[in-house]
């Protein structure tokens, strides 16, 4: 029967580690990045020690991507029973990289902008060490930029066109 106990406790044991180990690695999924309009911003805590997000992510269109990544230091103190207690969080090694398809595509940095994305899924993929008392804390915000197809251009310069036709065509009269 201790046997038994012993399998159950080192199962339990195992269990408990790995359910910790996951902690340090969370996945967000963001949706579609359509227009800066449509960006996302997000605060978060993490545990203390070395930890990974990832914000999956997809661009429905041709579009120009930006995105930051920066520390976000927190400190709290209350009181309670004539005791203070504080809780700190703060982030070292804070970077950010952008992937597609899992394969990295920019080097790690705290700020990303690329131009003419193709449609399709991509992460950023950010990685810290928290080293405040309770962990860390970052922000972070993503945003994207549809960029306009040739007929677009082409319906703006021609009403350019016709706004210059007709300011020309005022004058004349005058």
């Amino acid at each position: 029967m201790n046997t038994k106990l012993n399998w159950k406790c080192v199962i339990a044991g195992l269990t408990m580690l790995f359910s910790l180990q996951a902690v340090n690695a969370t996945t967000i999924d963001i949706g579609n990045l359509t227009s800066y309009a449509n960006g996302y911003t997000n605060a978060t805590v993490t545990p203390v020690g070395a930890f990974t997000d990832y914000y999956n992510f997809t661009l429905p269109t041709l579009s120009n991507l930006g995105g930051t990544v920066q520390n976000a230091p927190l400190s709290l103190s209350f009181s309670f029973l004539n005791t203070t207690y504080t809780m700190s969080y703060n982030t070292g090694s804070l970077s950010m990289t952008l992937l597609q398809g899992g394969n990295p595509i920019t080097n790690p940095g705290t700020s990303i902008s690329l131009s003419n994305l193709t449609s399709g899924l991509y992460s950023f993929k950010i990685t810290g060490n928290g080293i405040g008392t309770n962990g860390g804390s970052y922000a972070f915000g993503a945003f994207a930029a549809p960029v306009p197809e040739p007929s677009t251009w082409a319906m703006m310069l021609g009403g350019l066109g016709l706004i210059g036709f007709m300011t020309y065509r005022r004058r004349q009269y005058l």
